[in-house]
């Protein structure tokens, strides 16, 4: 699964994992992300930008953790950003994408999350 409130990113990410054979979801709010997990959803990687509009990214974690408790989220931000992904390191998640990312980049980290399988992710949509 995919959170972000740019199109161009999630186009971007869509397409550098549906070329490895990856499942992918992408959602441009964070609402359209929990209400796609409450359909009883559960993606083994959710990537989520830390700046969306709708909703703040401790609530979003919060959402997550409750709905979809095994899915690894790792949080996507801005070099300029950084700073900001402390609370989200608190509500526990997994590990940080920094943007602007090469697609070798987020290869390595999802390989990196699921070593013993098969590298699929989920990017949750409504695109």
């Amino acid at each position: 699964m995919v959170i972000d409130n740019d199109r161009r990113l999630l186009r971007y990410v869509r397409t550098i994992l549906e070329s490895t054979g990856n499942e992918v979801v992408a959602c441009e709010s964070g609402q359209d992300a929990l209400e796609y997990l409450r359909s009883d959803n559960h993606p083994n990687v959710v990537l989520a930008s830390n700046r969306l509009a709708d909703t703040s990214v401790c609530d979003l974690l919060a959402g997550i953790r409750k709905l979809a408790p095994r899915s690894s989220v790792v949080l996507m931000a801005h070099v300029c950003e950084y700073g900001d992904v402390l609370p989200a390191i608190r509500e526990g998640i997994r590990d940080v994408l920094i943007k602007p990312f090469l697609a070798e980049d987020l290869h390595d980290l999802l390989t990196a999350l699921a070593p013993s399988q098969a590298t699929k992710a989920e990017v949750s949509g409504t695109e």
